[in-house]
């Protein structure tokens, strides 16, 4: 396949769950993926059984997929990083397990988590907390399975903002080997590291954690300059980290097979992932958003007015077929009239029996309606071209 490692997240769901989500990496031109083994803001989980990863595994096979560089994302809901909560955080660490359990299910080898929040219990605390979850959950999984601890933005109290840090809780741990970490581009940035400056990045990873333990790298560009520390995706060289420093991280020799996985937002509720990876093929930007724009909102208008002028027209014929037969009708009465008062009133009959009223009405819809498509149309394209802020 392709020598790039690229993919993204994709979605699982009815009816075709992981088949589908294969489907969808395929789709994209990806050569690895990411996805939720269920959605990412509870804890609830469909059993495996239903989940078709079987169909999934032998598509997987046939495009000649690695499973071990396929990710799994833990749900947000965890954080293993404070015990002020005995119950909480019980129910944290039952809830990875089962996750670890579930991605060895799928036949995968990693699985990302969000080291979590010590809420303003210190970073001492957070680490020793984050340590304990971890070694309980790996002493009893019965898997090969790798945990990625992903680096943070730095928002509030979060763990996980230096690769220092990150050293620090895979060092305390009894199960070392089996912890890694995924770094995501968009969140060092907003940490203050410089993605135009990535080996010096990796350098650093390399003198703390070791670059064998990066796992997985997000791929994503930032709303926000760096140092900011507010953790916003952006869609890649619409952000303030740049597609050209994106682009050589995603070539970089140096983590050749290191899965990467873009995470950035959708544009008009379609995902952005076969063009960014297109682009990332290629080595080159291209401001597909405007071009996209341009081009779907004209079909999109084109096919509304479209539809709304068929609509109109089926109406239009129905009215003239109406007053056809009216016509016939006067004419026909016409000339049975016997005298020229039943020649007026039923003259009368023709135009005031509800056939014209009837006419009108359908007319005045028909003409409703079409105002009212091609208003919502325009404005639709307005805000859509509206910059994103």
């Amino acid at each position: 396949m392709d020598d790039i490692l690229i993919g993204s997240h994709v979605s699982m769901s009815a009816p075709k769950y992981y088949l589908g989500s294969v489907e969808e990496a395929i789709s994209y031109g990806s050569t690895t993926f990411m996805f939720y083994t269920g959605a990412p803001q509870n804890a609830f989980r469909s059993p495996l059984e239903k989940l078709r990863i079987e169909e999934g595994r032998a598509l997987l096979r046939e495009h000649h997929f690695d499973e071990s560089k396929i990710v799994v994302h833990a749900p947000y809901i965890i954080n293993i990083a404070n015990q002020l909560n005995q119950a909480n955080y019980d129910m944290a660490k039952s809830v990875l397990l089962n996750e670890v359990k579930r991605t060895a299910g799928f036949g995968c080898e990693i699985l990302v988590l969000h080291p979590g929040s010590h809420v303003n219990t210190g970073v001492e605390n957070g680490v020793d907390s984050i340590v304990k979850a971890l070694d309980w959950v790996l002493s009893q999984d019965g898997t090969k399975v790798k945990i990625a601890l992903e680096t943070m933005a730095g928002k509030g109290s979060e763990m996980g903002t230096s690769f220092e840090q990150m050293e620090e809780i895979i060092s305390k741990c009894k199960y070392s080997k089996r912890i890694g970490i995924c770094l995501d581009t968009c969140h060092i940035s907003d940490n203050n590291y410089d993605i135009r400056e990535f080996d010096k990045i990796l350098d650093n990873v390399e003198n703390t954690v070791g670059l064998d333990k990066l796992l997985v790298v997000h791929v994503n560009d930032s709303k926000n300059p760096i140092g900011s520390h507010k953790d916003r995706h952006e869609n890649l060289g619409y952000g303030e980290i740049g597609f050209e420093a994106l682009n050589k991280v995603v070539h970089n020799p140096r983590i050749k097979d290191v899965p990467k996985i873009l995470e950035t937002p959708y544009v008009d509720d379609k995902p952005p992932y076969k063009v960014e990876i297109e682009m990332l093929r290629a080595g080159e930007f291209k401001n597909w958003k405007e071009t996209n724009n341009f081009q779907e909102n004209w079909k999109e208008t084109g096919e509304e007015l479209g539809s709304s002028f068929k609509q109109f027209g089926k109406t239009f014929l129905k009215s003239a077929r109406t007053i056809v037969d009216k016509a016939d009708d006067k004419c026909n009465n016409e000339y049975d009239a016997k005298s020229e008062e039943d020649k007026e009133k039923k003259e009368s009959n023709v135009f005031n029996d509800g056939s014209w009223r009837e006419t009108g009405k359908d007319l005045g819809h028909a003409f409703a309606s079409l105002g009212k498509s091609i208003g919502n149309t325009f404005t639709g394209n307005r805000n859509k071209n509206r910059p994103t802020k």
